[in-house]
């Protein structure tokens, strides 16, 4: 499947998964993100809209946690957010 986001638009993986017991109950743990004062997440982009010009596919970006659209497709969680809610990229 490709995802092909409109315009400034960029879709993101953070790569995790939600824990769940055999009984389908989401395990919740301490670090997982139950802080209000954390802003910040990281992620890899997947797709990038045409007016995309910092990132590219596959980089790994520092964004703006409040500012992203979830969705699920194929059981598979993706992010969207817009460029400017970016503020950096790294390497490993």
């Amino acid at each position: 499947m490709k995802l092909r986001p409109l315009s400034d638009g960029i879709i993101i993986n953070t790569g995790k998964k939600e824990k769940t017991t055999e009984y389908g109950f989401v395990l919740v743990d301490e670090m997982s993100g139950l802080d209000l004062h954390e802003k910040s997440e990281t992620a890899t982009v997947v797709s990038t809209g045409e007016k995309v010009t910092e990132v590219s596919v596959g980089d790994k970006i520092i964004f703006k946690k409040w500012a992203v659209q979830e969705f699920e497709i194929d059981d598979e969680k993706y992010l969207s957010i817009k460029e400017e809610d970016i503020i950096a990229t790294y390497e490993l």
